[in-house]
């Protein structure tokens, strides 16, 4: 299962429709004022969005564009208090931890990025919560494909973001970095939290491969 959540950051339109269009989601859950980003899109782009759930303390969504959504019987709505311990994008990902209740489930973020730079600190490490439990998740937006890796893990060049790949460390230290098929090969490295050893890598082959002994890496394909 296919899982999408549109979150309040920065989208930009075009790239939205084509991703929402190409993905072939199952589940789309619409947090807070994403809203107003998605009403506009089905009225000016025409473009139809199945919703399925909203979450969210509603602070940011518009009241009136609310009015016309929260009515209806197709979408499941999840109100919260403004006054709460979580992020409304932290709830939309619980609420999609949930719903992956079969091995296939996949969790994709739009809107987890922008000018907010504590938000995009706190989505990037939100990802920890599907990893720990092996669901995939990953952060999209126009310009970059984030997910974290550890162990193994295999980039394809046909289907690659863009052409840098990074590696940060979420854990202290890294571990054992080997990486395979890269302009920038490593070979039983240790890189530790604050190295910028291993940004913006290129991928020379059809396959790279990176393996990490130990410890948990945010992986970001970029493109400018």
């Amino acid at each position: 299962m296919k899982i999408l959540i549109i979150t309040g950051g920065s989208i930009d339109d075009d790239f939205a429709i084509h991703f929402i269009d190409k993905g072939k989601f199952a589940v789309t859950i619409v947090v807070d004022g994403a809203l107003n980003v998605i009403d506009r899109l089905i009225n000016q782009k025409k473009f139809p969005i199945q919703i399925h759930h909203l979450v969210g303390d509603f602070d940011s969504a518009d009241p009136e564009i609310l009015k016309k959504y929260i009515g209806n019987p197709e979408i499941t709505v999840h109100p919260f208090k403004p006054e709460k311990d979580n992020t409304d994008t932290e709830l939309a990902v619980r609420l999609a931890m949930d719903l992956c209740t079969d091995k296939e489930g996949e969790i994709y973020l739009l809107g987890a990025t922008g000018t907010r730079l504590d938000h995009v600190i706190a989505n990037l490490q939100l990802m920890i919560k599907p990893f720990e439990a092996g669901i995939p998740c990953c952060i999209i937006d126009k310009n970059n494909r984030v997910r974290l890796i550890s162990h193994t893990y295999k980039i394809i060049k046909s289907s690659q973001w863009g052409e840098y790949i990074s590696l940060l460390p979420l854990d202290s230290v890294l571990r054992g970095i080997n990486l395979t098929g890269f302009k920038y090969p490593l070979k039983d490295k240790t890189v530790y939290l604050g190295d910028s050893l291993c940004i913006s890598n290129e991928l020379l082959a059809k396959e790279g491969l990176i393996t990490i002994s130990d410890g948990i890496a945010i992986l970001i394909e970029s493109r400018d």
